[in-house]
């Protein structure tokens, strides 16, 4: 790839606004730390009538929603 066309490659990503990119990093940061303590991931933005969940997690006896 020339030089030139990296920089029209680069240029091409959209740049995400600063409170999406914080909040695809804090859920990033919830999903490692929920894993680490041991429960089981099942799904992200889940969506229905009545809104989005975030991650749904499983515990050994209980259902997480964030």
């Amino acid at each position: 790839m020339r030089l030139l066309e990296r920089f029209k490659w680069w240029g091409d990503k959209k740049v995400l606004p600063v409170a999406l990119r914080h909040g695809q990093l804090s859920e990033r940061a919830a999903k490692k730390d929920l894993q680490k303590r041991g429960l089981k991931y099942l799904t992200a933005n889940f969506r229905s009538d009545r809104g989005e969940i975030d991650l749904v997690f499983r515990g050994d006896d209980c259902l997480i929603l964030i």
